[in-house]
This record gives structure tokens, sequence and C-alpha cells, in this order.
């Protein structure tokens, strides 16, 4: 009792070429705008509170100072 062993999966033709369309290259450009946005403003959003959150920690200068210069 043998099973026969299964067929190898399907090589790609040669012939055949990727179409990327225009609409899809605009989606990804707008994804990765996107995540540039996100990541640009995550990056500034410290600088924008740190007057808020030096009043409300009262930490010192030395210690904000600090903590945006690792963010």
């Amino acid at each position: 009792m043998t099973e026969d062993p299964p067929d190898p999966p399907d090589q790609p033709d040669e012939n055949e070429k990727v179409v990327i369309t225009s609409a899809y290259s605009n989606y990804v450009l707008a994804v990765l705008f996107l995540v540039y946005v996100i990541n640009f403003l995550d990056r500034q959003i410290l600088s924008v509170f740190i007057g808020p959150i030096k009043k409300e920690f009262g930490v010192s200068d030395t210690v904000m100072g600090l903590l945006v210069g690792f963010a």
C-alpha cells in the first residue's frame, strides 16, 4: 500500500509579468505617507506638551531635556 507522492506546486510562468496599476501605486503611496505623518507627529508630540508635563510632574529642565533628548 503505497501512496503516490503529492504533485509539486505549480511554478510561475517566466513569461508572466506582474501588473501594478496606477490605483495600487497611489494606495501604497497614501499608506506610506500616512505612516510617515503619524511617525512625525509621534516624535513631535512631546515637544508640544513639554510645558504642561513639566508643570504636572514638577520636574526640572534637566530632566525634561534628557527625556526629550532620548525620545
